[in-house]
């Protein structure tokens, strides 16, 4: 039987120590995690330019469309404001004084020896400005109720008149005032069980001149002036009574609310 001599035995024991050394496997193995770590860091800058560019997209259009909103915004006060304007003016012209309903009465309340010689109408406008809820602003609810802007309108009719009387002293201005006030009042100073509170119109002589003669008549005559006073009228501003309303409950809700959950 043959004898076989191994004379490398050394050398091959030596590179198979050094190829079993966990020192070069662990340098392996880390550059390997190092070159995985790089590749992945690599995908997600990729990933994040990407990402970038997509975000300075967005940011363009968000803008262009947050100015767009602004003007929408801008504009849809505007259209408030106007049908805030057309709702007030509907509402005047809706509750508006009419003349001639107050000239065609006025030809049924004349006497015997009363002459009409000038009609004169006056309106006048008292305004009294808004004055804003008070809301709290932590919980958004009403914390003070405000009042509605508002405008009175007040109106007066005023004859001027000759009363030549019946002859002698008998003079007729009582009766044409009496007859003034008895169709006025059913016409137009009439005044509802709902308008308790509304003013009611009145007419008051306010002027009577002592005996007067005409120089080319010689009839004698008195100087009149009556002035007829239509009720007040109010208007209010709606929409902030019907904000108000909404408010209120509102706030009537969560006291209820919070009351409840106490007495739990």
């Amino acid at each position: 039987m043959p004898i076989k001599l191994n004379l490398l035995a050394e050398q091959i024991e030596e590179r198979e120590r050094r190829r079993r050394d966990p020192v070069k496997r662990a340098g392996i193995i880390a550059g390997a995690i190092v070159a995985i770590f790089v590749l992945w860091v690599g995908s997600i800058q990729w990933t994040i330019m990407g990402r970038s560019s997509e975000i300075a997209d967005l940011e363009s259009t968000w803008k262009k469309l947050d100015s767009d909103y602004k003007k929408a915004l801008a504009l849809e006060s505007d259209i408030q404001k106007v049908k805030n304007k057309n709702r007030a003016l509907i509402q005047f012209a809706r509750e508006r004084f009419l003349w001639a309903p107050t000239l065609d009465e006025l030809q049924f309340c004349m006497v015997n020896n009363v002459q009409v010689t000038q009609v004169t109408g006056s309106q006048k406008f008292t305004l009294e400005k808004q004055k804003d809820n008070k809301i709290d602003k932590k919980t958004g609810l009403l914390e003070k109720a405000g009042s509605p802007g508002r405008s009175t309108e007040s109106t007066i009719f005023t004859i001027q008149a000759y009363d030549y009387g019946d002859g002698g002293d008998d003079w007729n201005y009582f009766a044409f005032k009496s007859t003034l006030e008895s169709r006025f009042k059913d016409r137009f100073f009439g005044q509802s069980e709902e308008d308790e509170e509304v003013v009611p119109g009145k007419v008051t002589l306010q002027e009577v001149s002592s005996p007067l003669v005409d120089p080319i008549t010689s009839v004698r005559y008195r100087n009149l002036e009556i002035d007829c006073e239509f009720p007040l009228v109010t208007r209010e501003d709606e929409i902030f009574n019907e904000e108000l309303i909404r408010l209120s409950r509102e706030k009537y809700e969560a006291d209820k609310a919070a009351k409840e959950e106490g007495a739990q």
